[in-house]
């Protein structure tokens, strides 16, 4: 799929020391004054909103930042040099990104955010509590615990297992018990062949266009999707998926979405002439060699399949007992016995 970007947004991190919400380009806390640690992971704000501003933009562009190898202090992605101590950031370690964050969903924001320690409703971009001076670390979830569900245990599972080995065991034993051998003479015996008739008749199909056969009468067509592919080409269809946030590495997330291009081409009825059942004849008889159905077929017709069935009919002291075969040797012997 081809990834287009819709923009860039500013993520935040949490302050591992005070617990304190910080924008994501912020390199030390604004509540306590400590560092961004080199490992602190980057999270979504309660609040998504694409950036408007163009240095922002431009800096989130540049990818992630660097650590200095020396000091720790965290860069740009194009430093060369520490802006902290000066050292040389050939050496530093930059920033892990890439990672897919989440959907980027502007409309599903909440408008407050509640204070964790006081409960009071803060406008959903501040960073500390306007009642208590708290530190606002998230949503304040009210949701009850979902109740466990009720599973079998292990014990349970063998158990059953084996009540059924048991019932599967006596009922093998109970049909095993009822089998035995049935004693029938022979009273019929009969071949019966079937021949099948074709003819050229007018059918109507579906298909691509340039799939028709030449021969064809197209009917109607209409467009329909035929193919999606990466490129844009005329008479296409633009889908894309829904918008994601991927980290750069620099406390700025790029907005992008999937999107891929439905081809559209006629897909149309047609007529054309096809060989279709027209009848299907039969013929019976008793003694070998079986014998087809004649036919006299017009210049539009042609012999479709053959078929020969062999049948056995015994008679037993409770009922009768049909045998269908197209085993010839095995009608062989049925006839010999009844003669």
């Amino acid at each position: 799929m081809a990834k287009e970007t819709l923009g860039y947004m500013k993520l935040e991190w949490t302050c591992p020391r005070c617990n304190s919400r910080n924008p994501g380009p912020q390199k030390t806390c604004l509540s306590c004054g400590a560092p961004q640690p080199e490992n602190v992971a980057f999270q979504l704000p309660e609040k998504q909103a694409l950036m408007q501003d163009e240095q922002e933009i431009a800096q989130a562009k540049k990818g992630a930042d660097i650590h200095c190898p020396y000091c720790g202090a965290r860069n740009p992605a194009d430093a060369e040099l520490c802006a902290q101590c000066g050292g040389d950031l050939r050496a530093g370690k930059q920033r892990e990104s890439g990672r897919v964050m989440g959907a980027f969903d502007p409309q599903t924001a909440p408008q407050t955010i509640l204070c964790p320690r006081c409960a009071t409703e803060n406008d959903l971009q501040a960073l500390k509590c306007a009642s208590c001076g708290a530190p606002l670390t998230g949503r304040l979830s009210l949701e009850p615990v979902a109740a466990k569900s009720r599973s079998f245990t292990p014990g349970l599972w063998i158990g059953v297992g084996l009540l059924f080995i048991l019932v599967a065991c006596v009922g093998f034993l109970v049909l095993a018990s009822r089998s035995k051998e049935v004693e029938a003479i022979l009273r019929e015996a009969y071949w019966e062949t079937s021949l099948v008739v074709e003819g050229l008749r007018p059918v109507e199909r579906s298909n691509w266009r340039e799939e028709i056969p030449v021969e064809a009468t197209i009917l109607s067509c209409q467009p329909k999707v035929h193919h999606t592919q990466e490129e844009a080409v005329p008479n296409a269809n633009k889908i894309c998926g829904t918008p994601y946030t991927v980290d750069t590495g620099s406390g700025y997330a790029e907005v992008v979405q999937d999107c891929v291009y439905e081809v559209l081409m006629d897909y149309c009825t047609y007529s054309t002439l096809e060989w279709q059942v027209v009848e299907t004849l039969s013929q019976q008889g008793k003694s070998l060699p079986v014998i087809y159905p004649s036919t006299d077929l017009t210049d539009d017709q042609r012999l479709g399949e053959q078929q020969v069935t062999y049948v056995c009919i015994f008679e037993g002291s409770q009922r009768d007992y049909r045998f269908t075969t197209s085993d010839e040797n095995f009608y062989r012997q049925c006839v010999a016995e009844s003669q």
